[in-house]
Formats: C-alpha cells, sequence, structure tokens
C-alpha cells in the first residue's frame, strides 16, 4: 500500500524529539510524493532507498548530514536542497571533491535557468556579470582588489534584487563561490564548462 511520504513520518515519528535523531531509515516504506526532513537537523545518516514513488527531499537544513542513500527512488539530487549538504557517501559510494563540482555545475545551470524565466534581457546579462564578479572574488588574493570586486558585486545584487530576491542571489553566488573555489584547488579554469548541458549528475553516481 503507498503511502503519503510526510504523513508516514508524522505518524512514525516524534517531532518533539526530531532533534535527536541522528540516523534515519525509512527504506522500504512504500512512500510517495515530497519529504520535508529540514527539522531533523542533527541526521548524519539517512537511508530513503527503495521507495520508487518518493519524489522529493528537502534536507537543505542538515549540515551534519555525511550519508545518503536514495537508490530507487524518483529523487534527482541536482537540486537546490543539497547545495549546503556535508555529503561524504551517496547511495554507498564516496562523495569526492570531483562529484561535487560536477552537481555544483548542475545546480548552478538550473539555477539561471530559472533566474533568467524572470528577467528582461538587460538584467540577464546583469546576472552573467554577477557571477562572473563572484568568481573574481573568490579568486582573488590582493585584499584591496577583493574589497573593490566586492563593492561592484553589490552594486550588481542592488540591480537584481528587485527580480529575484536576496535568497536566490545569495544562493547563486554561494554555489559559483564554493564552485570556482573548487576548480581553483584542482588547477582548473573557473569558467564554466562548455557542455554543462550535457551533465546528468546521476549517471556518476547510480
Amino acid at each position: 500500500m503507498v503511502v503519503n511520504a510526510q504523513e508516514w513520518l508524522y505518524e512514525n515519528y516524534s517531532m518533539k524529539n526530531k532533534k535527536n535523531f541522528t540516523k534515519l531509515d525509512i527504506s522500504r516504506q512504500n512512500l510517495e510524493g515530497k519529504l520535508d526532513l529540514r527539522d531533523f537537523e542533527n541526521l548524519e545518516e539517512l537511508n530513503c532507498s527503495n521507495n520508487p514513488l518518493l519524489k522529493s527531499l528537502d534536507v537543505s537544513r542538515l549540515r551534519k548530514l555525511e550519508k545518503l542513500n536514495i537508490v530507487d527512488t524518483n529523487i534527482n539530487v541536482c537540486g537546490k536542497h543539497l547545495v549546503n549538504v556535508p555529503l561524504k557517501e551517496l547511495n554507498g559510494r564516496s562523495f569526492s571533491e570531483n562529484y561535487r563540482k560536477l552537481w555544483l555545475e548542475k545546480t548552478l545551470e538550473e539555477g539561471v535557468l530559472t533566474a533568467n524565466r524572470k528577467l528582461t534581457s538587460r538584467l540577464q546579462l546583469e546576472l552573467s556579470n554577477l557571477l562572473k564578479k563572484q568568481a573574481e572574488v573568490a579568486s582573488a588574493t590582493n585584499k584591496s582588489i577583493i574589497k573593490i570586486q566586492e563593492k561592484e558585486l553589490e552594486e550588481i545584487k542592488r540591480a537584481l534584487r528587485g527580480s529575484l530576491g536576496n535568497e536566490m542571489i545569495q544562493n547563486l553566488c554561494q554555489i559559483k563561490d564554493e564552485l570556482t573555489k573548487l576548480k581553483i584547488q584542482d588547477g582548473q579554469s573557473t569558467e564554466e564548462f562548455s557542455d554543462i548541458g550535457q551533465i546528468d549528475f546521476r549517471n556518476f553516481i547510480s
């Protein structure tokens, strides 16, 4: 019998004690729909596997989550909800920096596409400038230059804030910042991969 994922969670786990859980195994429960686990903020391990009708998982506040298993679900791991999660293991495999870079590339692409739908052509150009400027700030070493670039970055953010809102802008900048720093560590160019649209992160973790 298929059951609503969120309702099942409320029925089987005390919401009063949700912050006490460090491990959660909800595999093979015939769960469907969306599941919000943001309030289980001390989770370190989560197993949602073998719930093929489970479509969405929000763990965006789980800053301690290191192991996640979503084998045989319909969850897309490229979504924004996993960006801040410090995963070390996904579906039983090591979640290396290489995987994270691919994941961040895909997430950034999705975020830009979403943002551009809300923007005029002029503001789309401003968004492109924002991400380039964020990469410059992330890669700069001279404090005086960084201060100038950060001021320019804030000016671009102000131009975009009315259309995108502060949260979306901050999320895009945060992703770009981490991605740039990871590439610098590997000696790569900080420019986006030209074939980013072809990346399906699930191919790397199945």
